[in-house]
């Protein structure tokens, strides 16, 4: 834990952001590193499939796959990390 450099108000009843300390779980550092598989995969097999790169013939199809495969699984990790995953379709469903 960091402790602060000086301590001249400890308690003042407000949070500020640096004062904080979010801990990150490894289901949420998984998120954009996998978004970004999809990202650069899509990105690969684009290259050949729309603007003609020849030179990624032999991966645009493996990349495509990757992509596409990669994209369906890609929101597990945010709903494993809610603990309660039944509970997301509650975003979408209510006003508030």
């Amino acid at each position: 834990m960091m402790e602060p450099v000086l301590n001249i108000a400890s308690h003042t009843g407000y949070v500020y952001p640096n004062e904080t300390i979010i801990p990150w779980g490894i289901l949420i550092v998984f998120y954009p590193y996998v978004t970004g598989l999809v990202a650069g995969s899509f990105t690969v097999s684009s290259l050949y499939h729309v603007f003609g790169v020849t030179s990624f013939r032999p991966i645009a199809r493996f990349a495509l796959l990757t992509s596409f495969s990669f994209m369906v699984f890609v929101p597990f990790f945010l709903l494993a990390h809610l603990g309660h995953p039944e509970r997301a379709m509650n975003a979408v469903i209510t006003p508030h």
